[in-house]
């Protein structure tokens, strides 16, 4: 079952100039395949600042609901109010195709994620969501805390983490939100140890549901193949 309507929101086709050869390509494709049945394509042309009116956007989008794919780049913080209005929608990203098979197959994972019934974020993303909640469950701040406290890196993937979760999955967001400047991390005996850096900014991530604010950390989000239903970042008491 193919959703009612799809939206693909692109930079100026000035920008890149086969892109529109590409869009007029794949939609011409998909509604001539019969998983995409009753489905209408809409291409969103963004601003030359690849931005776009919000309000106007989060009307469009309530109005007739369906996934949406942004192609290349868009302004963050417009996205994360996008997102913030709008937590039911599922927003995926494909960066700098290069040929259109790679937005049709795009299409398709949304379709897939479409018709399994959730929005789903990157397994990364819902990782990194994990380890700031249990980090902040134990208590384990850095930065300006008075009494800073960390955990060690082997005793953070022990707990918490859905059954698919591999220690080294953990491990590797670990260091993106270290390399992010999200967590802090100093030596001791003999362990790596890992803390909440600025509260401020934990708490405006938890706020927000979204990293949207720290580019670094939704570029490795999108570079991530696997994908998981979002309501997997929600903490279960008995998981940990």
């Amino acid at each position: 079952m193919a959703p009612r309507y799809l939206y693909v929101y692109h930079p100026p086709f000035e920008r890149y100039p086969h892109l529109e050869a590409w869009l007029t390509e794949v939609f011409e494709l998909a509604k001539s395949e019969p998983q995409w049945n009753g489905c209408e394509f809409f291409p969103i042309p963004l601003s030359a600042q690849l931005g776009f009116i919000v309000a106007a956007e989060i009307s469009r989008l309530k109005t007739r609901t369906g996934p949406v794919v942004f192609i290349h780049s868009v302004q963050l913080k417009l996205l994360s109010i996008l997102r913030s209005k709008l937590s039911d929608i599922d927003v995926l990203f494909l960066n700098t195709p290069t040929d259109s098979i790679q937005i049709y197959e795009k299409l398709n994972e949304a379709l897939d994620r479409f018709n399994g019934g959730h929005p789903r974020v990157s397994k990364r993303e819902m990782i990194a969501f994990r380890i700031i909640e249990k980090l902040k469950r134990r208590g384990a701040w850095g930065g300006t805390a008075l009494n800073k406290s960390f955990l060690r890196l082997p005793d953070i993937p022990n707990g918490g983490f859905p059954k698919h979760v591999s220690k080294g999955e953990v491990n590797d967001v670990v260091d993106a939100l270290f390399n992010a400047g999200i967590l802090e991390r100093k030596l001791g005996d003999g362990n790596q140890k890992y803390g909440l850096k600025d509260k401020s900014v934990i708490e405006q991530i938890l706020e927000d549901s979204t990293f949207e604010r720290h580019p670094t950390m939704m570029k490795f989000f999108w570079k991530d193949r696997e994908t998981v239903p979002r309501s997997e970042i929600e903490y279960r008491e008995d998981s940990d």
